[in-house]
């Protein structure tokens, strides 16, 4: 489904649920992700390039600082599904760590320029197998 009418820089959490004809599925908060619109007239900027380097059981990540960044929030998954794991930091490197051997991982990083995480695409996203 798509939502609109939603304000350009405010951050929004969003949750789906399912219903089986006699209840709704359970949830918690892990299962709630956010998400901050960004569009035309936004102070959305660059999303950096970034290189993974595959360990035993872990993954660095780095990229090049982008102008008027002030945090980056870095991400993986196991390739393809939804669910992103983060971690968020000033640095332009982190390592992901407790990662199992031998499975593909999706990685991305976007930035933070106090008012506005920077958009990405599919095209952002590096995949990596350990």
């Amino acid at each position: 489904c798509t939502f609109t009418g939603l304000k350009n820089g405010t951050k929004y959490d969003f949750l789906v649920i399912a219903y089986n004809g006699s209840a709704w599925s359970t949830w918690t908060n892990s299962n709630i992700v956010n998400a901050t619109p960004v569009g035309s007239g936004s102070s959305a900027f660059g999303t950096p390039a970034i290189t993974v380097t595959p360990g035993n059981g872990q993954a660095t990540v780095k990229w090049n600082a982008v102008s008027g960044a002030t945090m980056y929030a870095a991400f993986y998954r196991v390739n393809g599904t939804s669910a992103w794991t983060q971690k968020t930091t000033t640095a332009t490197s982190c390592t992901f760590t407790g990662l199992k051997n031998g499975t593909k991982y999706d990685f991305l990083v976007i930035a933070y320029n106090g008012s506005a995480w920077s958009t990405w695409t599919n095209s952002n996203v590096v995949n990596a197998t350990l």
